[in-house]
């Protein structure tokens, strides 16, 4: 007797902080783009403003939309682990944005070409802009080690520039990170010392070191709202814990990898600089200016214990790399 294939559950985790406006829109794509469950991670410490969204979105689903409360901000990798830990179907973790809105059919694409090309860890063509007017946010991504920068190829391209066939990366957004549970629990999940960025390059690095084959999926399709912002480098958006963050982390993962001389003063001295002067052109008050600084002292320091804070955190958008 003919059997058909067995199909991968795959479960979304979506990490929710102060992420009420898109979280609707957001799990409405998911569960049309073929996911089997999204485990909604309600990362405040400090206020309940996603918690009634949540819920009504799994009264809506029962026993597909699961609300999961971590009790404190646990930042995004630490959020991302927490909520992958319930999900114990899956075959398949994807953790995707709240600011995002997947394709009818978008899991099924990545999972499928997944398995066909032997991806570990893939992601969906990312866009962003107005409807009929996309251009690309993640076309695929390349992590340079000598240098310490993680690219994302094709960025601000016309949507109709994207490749039209898998392609192989060394870099991964955590925007939409599709992940087998195997290569997940080889890995151990997302590094929860970085707190907030860096995290997914972290793990790009872990899985190529491990001969885990990453890839872009461009048949699979998810709109980002914010994403265009939050991908440069001193962005005026971001705000001063997301460059204490970003200076703090690449530094961190620089001492990881082994690299911390070449990127604090060789190859990759312009990148390590870059946050600080950034920030001093952007605003007058200099605040996100001394938060760049302070992150870049702690990382070339090794510090990962400290948790920043300041009256403006980033915006759900700008949780992301």
């Amino acid at each position: 007797m003919l059997t058909s294939p067995r199909r991968d559950h795959v479960s979304a985790v979506v990490v929710a902080f102060r992420s009420a406006p898109y979280l609707a829109a957001c799990t409405q794509a998911l569960l049309a783009a073929g996911v089997d469950d999204v485990v909604l991670v309600d990362n405040n410490d400090d206020d309940d403003s996603d918690a009634a969204a949540i819920r009504a979105l799994c009264d809506a689903s029962p026993g597909v939309v699961r609300h999961m409360k971590t009790g404190r901000n646990l930042g995004f990798g630490g959020a991302c682990n927490a909520g992958a830990a319930t999900a114990t179907d899956a075959d398949v973790l994807w953790f995707v944005n709240p600011d995002t809105v997947a394709a009818p059919g978008s899991a099924r694409t990545l999972v499928e070409a997944m398995r066909a090309e032997g991806y570990a860890l893939a992601s969906p063509l990312l866009t962003t802009g107005p409807r009929g007017q996309e251009t690309i946010w993640f076309g695929g991504g390349t992590f340079d080690l000598r240098a310490g920068r993680a690219r994302h190829d094709l960025l601000g391209a016309p949507a109709a520039a994207a490749p039209t066939t898998p392609v192989e990366c060394t870099f991964l957004t955590g925007a939409a990170l599709a992940v087998t549970r195997d290569a997940w629990a080889a890995l151990g999940g997302f590094a929860k010392e970085y707190f907030l960025y860096w995290e997914d390059s972290d793990l790009s690095w872990r899985a190529t070191q491990a001969g885990l084959r990453l890839g872009l999926v461009p048949a699979a399709v998810v709109w980002h709202a914010e994403g265009a912002s939050s991908a440069q480098d001193g962005d005026s958006g971001r705000s001063a814990v997301g460059y204490y963050y970003h200076a703090r982390n690449r530094l961190l993962l620089a001492r990881r990898t082994g690299h911390l001389l070449g990127w604090a003063a060789g190859a990759g001295l312009l990148a390590t600089v870059k946050p600080v002067t950034a920030a001093l052109l952007k605003e007058r008050s200099g605040r996100k200016s001394v938060a760049a600084l302070r992150g870049t002292l702690d990382g070339l320091a090794g510090r990962h214990t400290r948790r920043y804070h300041a009256s403006t955190a980033p915006r759900p958008s700008a949780q992301r790399q």
